[in-house]
């Protein structure tokens, strides 16, 4: 086995998403699964609203939506999936169709 296959399986394994960054600070677990669900379901909206990565106004906008639609019971159901092993964007895109009323 190579070391990357190591490294991969030894990442699947861990299922937890805190880290400390290269400034020191530590990054919980909890806040990062938070980030990842929004940042993957402003990638879908960006994607079905044609908005640009540049339109900072925009995707500020979008980022207070998703996160004012957001709540423990979605967390919850990302953590569940995220422990499970299966994959991420499947389930943004999962949430995605259950909030995309309240996203318009």
């Amino acid at each position: 086995m190579n070391f990357l296959s190591f490294e991969k399986f030894s990442l699947l394994e861990n299922k937890n998403l805190a880290y400390k960054d290269i400034f020191g600070k530590e990054h919980t677990h909890q806040e990062e699964l938070k980030r990842s669900l929004v940042n993957g379901l402003l990638s879908i909206l960006e994607e079905e609203k044609h908005i640009s990565e540049k339109d900072f106004s925009k995707i500020d906008e979008n980022i207070s939506l998703i996160k004012s639609v957001l709540n423990e019971e979605h967390y919850s159901k990302a953590e569940e999936h995220l422990q499970s092993g299966r994959r991420m964007p499947l389930f943004y895109e999962m949430m995605y169709e259950e909030l995309k009323e309240q996203l318009k």
